[in-house]
């Protein structure tokens, strides 16, 4: 793709204009489903929200082309609005399909107990992959877990064997005691020498937890909020789609009214590697998952593709919102002036950059880094 390699300046508009604005101290009243998966980096629901009632409106089409763990889809029914939520990774899909698709906290008590966490399971390769973050007895009971799932998950109950997945990939390492692993990184999964070393220095053991019981305090907590009946129609009508975003051969064209997405950025790959003790629980080879982008000039050449993509599904007239997390390593990225460029020099006779909404303040996700919200706002012409 061609681009000139001069100082980047904004696209010179009558209309494009860059503004301050403060989402983030707006996130009261959080629906407990959102803690369903819960990650450091998550995206608040309340950007989502804000977003999807400014620029759709009932019973339209809110699509997510890189949906994660569904925090977009589920704040579009929640308010009422049928959610597309895509992905090329297995696992998020997953994710946001259970939150899509909840179960009571009854049904899950009901259902939980045809796990037999007694039943005789082949350790396998525990030595040498799982003996640094469980103990023996805890990890035959995620095993057994694990193999109710595999076996049940194309039934009739099927929505109760994927929300009792997620929620042991919610509680399966981390580092509390909630969790069943020793104590260990909650977003990633490190690799079993990484957890060795940790548990040398910090002498630590693995400690005999239950899996069930945890499984069920930490369904207590999510299940807390019930989904009004008045989203039931629009969850009939939502979608969860296995697709890359440069190829969204599912959504009809001229169909979606909005687009609201994160979209990974250059820095920010390999997610499948970092999964694999959640993948390992999923079945999921992980294989093929990530995009092939690596550094800048690759990411702008993918989205240059999926812009053309979201061209084709999105009605004329409506709007893409980029959520952009705008930093590395301390340092801006300025990645909305990248895709202004890119939509000025390559995508005019489809869209129009309008604006770009600038977070006062940065969010701390550790006392050593800090991410600062961008929003993008583009028009389809």
């Amino acid at each position: 793709m061609l681009r000139s390699n001069n100082i980047l300046k904004l696209v010179e508009s009558e209309s494009y204009y860059e503004s301050d604005i403060d989402l983030l101290n707006d996130n009261k009243g959080v629906h407990s489903l959102h803690n369903l998966y819960l990650s450091l980096t998550k995206l608040y629901p309340c950007i989502a929200s804000y977003f999807i009632k400014k620029y759709s409106h009932k019973n339209s089409i809110v699509l997510d082309p890189f949906c994660g763990f569904g925090t977009i889809s589920l704040e579009a029914i929640l308010n009422g609005r049928i959610a597309y939520a895509s992905d090329l990774n297995k696992l998020a899909l997953r994710v946001t399909n259970a939150k899509l698709n909840p179960i009571s906290f009854a049904e899950l008590a009901l259902g939980i107990q045809l796990v037999d966490v007694k039943r005789l399971v082949r350790l396998g390769d525990f030595e040498q992959y799982f003996a640094p973050f469980y103990d023996i007895d805890t990890y035959k009971e995620i095993l057994a877990v694990k193999e109710y799932v595999q076996n049940n998950r194309f039934t009739d109950s099927q929505n109760l064997v994927n929300f009792i997945e997620v929620l042991m990939l919610s509680i399966l390492h981390g580092p509390t005691s909630e969790f069943l692993s020793t104590p260990t990184y909650q977003d990633v999964s490190i690799s079993p020498e990484k957890q060795h070393q940790i548990n040398v220095i910090h002498r630590l053991t693995p400690e005999n937890k239950q899996v069930i019981s945890r499984l069920l305090k930490k369904a207590s907590s999510v299940l807390v909020d019930h989904l009004p009946s008045t989203v039931l129609d629009v969850i009939s009508q939502s979608k969860c789609l296995l697709n890359d975003a440069r190829n969204l051969s599912k959504i009809s064209s001229s169909s979606v009214d909005l687009i609201l997405t994160e979209p990974p950025l250059f820095y920010d790959t390999d997610f499948t590697t970092k999964m694999w003790l959640r993948n390992w629980f999923c079945n999921i080879n992980n294989k093929n998952e990530d995009y092939d982008f690596f550094d800048e000039e690759s990411w702008l050449d993918f989205m240059n593709e999926a812009l053309m993509e979201f061209a084709r599904v999105l009605k004329p007239g409506k709007r893409i919102v980029l959520i952009l997390r705008d930093n590395y390593n301390k340092r801006e990225l300025n990645t909305h002036k990248l895709l202004n460029e890119l939509i000025h020099n390559q995508l005019s006779r489809y869209f129009v950059s309008e604006k770009c909404l600038i977070e006062t303040k940065p969010f701390e996700i550790n006392k050593e880094d800090y991410n600062l919200y961008k929003y993008l706002v583009i028009k389809r012409i």
